[in-house]
Parts: structure tokens; C-alpha cells; sequence
């Protein structure tokens, strides 16, 4: 029996997808012939995420340094896609969303350092009231 969701073959008894944890039922799944008898299945792929976005946000709002760093990780992404390479855009995309995290933590500490410098000279410069 063929998974609807991901193509995986499986047993026909089985009641979940072996590889994606679908729910199964009797008659589902049944591979589709073409008119030469073959079955036609398209590749699985999983969705890798690149954080492009994230990494451009971050170089703009909190640190450029992290934010540049995260970028060149989710161009990488891409490339590595569409050169069928699975687990190097996997280790690229979890480098890019970890140097994403690393500058969003490091603009806020930095953020908050601002602000309260800024209090408190604010209030050097009036006084106590």
C-alpha cells in the first residue's frame, strides 16, 4: 500500500506511513499506472527551510555581523537543493536559523544595555525631582 500523503510504500496491513506517520486505510494508496503498466511516483522531499528572511531582518534590526553570517548559511540553502544535496542544505539551514537565534539574542542584551544607559544618564541630566 502506497501512502497518500508521502508515495512511501508500505504493507498492505500496516495502519501507519513508515515514514511519515500517516494514517493508513485499506484501499488507499493504490499506485497509479501509466499505459505501459509502470507506476509513477514523484520523489519525496522534505521541506528545508533557509531562514533568508530571518537573516535579512536580523542584519537590518539587531546585528549586521550575525545577520551576514546567517545569510551566507541560507543562500547555501538553495544551492545545495537544487543540487539534490539533502543533508548539506539540512546542516546549512540549522547553522543559518542558529546564527539567526545568536543575532536576535545579541540585539536584544544589547537593546536592553541601550536603553538602560539611556535612563540612566536621562536621569544624571535632570536630576532628582
Amino acid at each position: 500500500m502506497y501512502c497518500p500523503k508521502c508515495g512511501a510504500l508500505n504493507d498492505d496491513d500496516a495502519s501507519q506511513c513508515t515514514l511519515c506517520d500517516n494514517e493508513l486505510r485499506s484501499g488507499w494508496g493504490k499506485p497509479d499506472k501509466n499505459r505501459y503498466g509502470y507506476v509513477h511516483r514523484e520523489p519525496v522531499r522534505e521541506h528545508i527551510p533557509s531562514y533568508l528572511l530571518e537573516a535579512i531582518l536580523v542584519t537590518i534590526c539587531c546585528s549586521p555581523l550575525f545577520g551576514i553570517i546567517a545569510i551566507v548559511y541560507a543562500a547555501k540553502v538553495t544551492g545545495k537543493l537544487s543540487a539534490d544535496d539533502f543533508t548539506g542544505a539540512r546542516q546549512a539551514s540549522d547553522n543559518a536559523k542558529l546564527w539567526v537565534t545568536i543575532g536576535v539574542v545579541i540585539g536584544i542584551i544589547v537593546g536592553v544595555i541601550a536603553f538602560i544607559i539611556g535612563i540612566n544618564e536621562g536621569l544624571a541630566e535632570y536630576g532628582d525631582y
